[in-house]
């Protein structure tokens, strides 16, 4: 599973296992969207129509791969980090301390309202969609 991807001087890589996915972080994540036959770009632009999201939309891959990023979408300085795979999350000050499985921790830039906000658009998207059912 992977946890997250972040730009490395190869590419965008991801961990734990620290394949290259991309030329970038956001390249991966468009490989990724486009591996499971939709473009990023499409996406995007239909969660910004059909359900008033415009900041730091989450990017829901499949049932068990949902992306959110640290920064803005194509900023070098992103980490694009699998919701799914987190296991818990300490707030210490301004940042977030992300713990996944095998002792691997990430600490972000990002206050936990900001990560609650994300949450919730998530949550928000995947019931959209079940509703489509």
């Amino acid at each position: 599973m992977i946890y997250y991807i972040k730009n490395d001087s190869l590419g965008g890589i991801s961990y734990p296992e620290g394949r290259v996915l991309g030329r970038s972080a956001y390249g991966a994540i468009k490989n990724l969207c486009m591996k499971h036959l939709f473009s990023l770009e499409g996406y995007l632009k239909a969660v910004k129509e059909t359900l008033n999201l415009g900041y730091k939309i989450p990017i829901i891959v499949s049932e068990e791969i949902v992306f959110f990023h640290t920064g803005s979408l194509k900023s070098y300085e992103s980490i694009f980090i699998n919701f799914f795979a987190i296991e818990s999350i300490e707030s210490k000050g301004e940042n977030l301390w992300i713990h996944f499985s095998k002792d691997e921790t990430l600490e972000i830039p990002m206050k936990m309202e900001e990560y609650k906000r994300i949450e919730r658009a998530i949550f928000n998207i995947f019931k959209y969609k079940e509703s489509l059912v």
